[in-house]
């Protein structure tokens, strides 16, 4: 978006961010990087890896205060992120519980 203002007769052109899209990506957890803040994640065929921002959410886990080193490889997980610069940074992780099959649902 642009806008455009008047300062002592001078047409100023001024670009606005504009606000980032957010995306969720849900798969098994296929790698956890702790030191380097990353998880990746199978989702349909494809390995999909992100960076885990500072103040990343963990949710429906049973343990409070979880942390990327909490996590486990072959969980689900469902990830909500932006795409920030070149990086697609996951903002929130939650924890999707497989349904039990031999009741139906």
């Amino acid at each position: 978006m642009t806008s455009r203002s008047s300062l002592a007769g001078d047409a100023v052109s001024v670009e606005e961010p504009e606000a980032a899209a957010s995306a969720t990506t849900a798969g098994k957890i296929q790698a956890i990087d702790a030191e380097a803040r990353e998880i990746t994640i199978k989702h349909k065929k494809e390995n999909t890896t992100f960076s885990v921002a500072a103040d990343c959410e963990f949710i429906g886990y049973e343990k409070e205060g979880m942390t990327l080193a909490d996590l486990t490889i072959g969980e689900r997980t469902r990830i909500s992120w932006i795409k920030e610069g070149d990086q697609q940074v996951a903002h929130q992780i939650e924890h999707v519980v497989a349904k039990d099959k031999s009741r139906g649902g």
